[in-house]
């Protein structure tokens, strides 16, 4: 018995299994599509959110550490005026998400230090302090 239009050939007993990979394979291809898409998003320059003065201190060298990082320092409404001034520091971790949502690792979702600071010092709550802090060594996201 020969092959005729509209047969199956391998019977119906496979058509389960070929269904299955078709699904699987719509799957997967969605997925990577998700994910293209969203490392696309991810790579694109994502705008700062940097409030007051903060100055970038490109590739520190840390001696304990043995590496170069970036450290971040957000300076007081009243520095520039009272440069002589000894002014608390408040350090903190996890650099990249406290000042600027362009460098945070979820984007556009940072800590907001710069903006409590500015206003807790402008409204008399704390005195004028500078923050400190280290970029990450794994991010490639930067300030400037």
């Amino acid at each position: 018995m020969g092959y005729t239009a509209g047969e199956d050939a391998c019977g119906p007993s496979i058509r389960p299994a070929v269904a299955a990979v078709i699904s699987n394979m719509r799957i997967i291809i969605a997925t990577i599509v998700v994910f293209l898409i969203s490392s696309a998003s991810f790579a694109q320059e994502r705008p700062h959110t940097l409030t007051g003065d903060i100055r970038v201190h490109k590739n520190f060298h840390s001696k304990i550490l043995t590496n170069d990082r970036d450290v971040l320092v957000y300076l007081p409404p009243s520095y520039e005026a009272q440069k002589k001034e000894r002014y608390p520091v408040f350090y903190l971790n996890d650099g990249q998400n406290l000042f600027d949502g362009g460098t945070s690792f979820i984007p556009e979702q940072e800590w907001r230090v710069d903006e409590t600071a500015e206003a807790l010092i402008k409204s008399g709550q704390v005195r004028p302090l500078k923050s400190g802090t280290k970029l990450s060594q794994k991010t490639n996201r930067s300030i400037n």
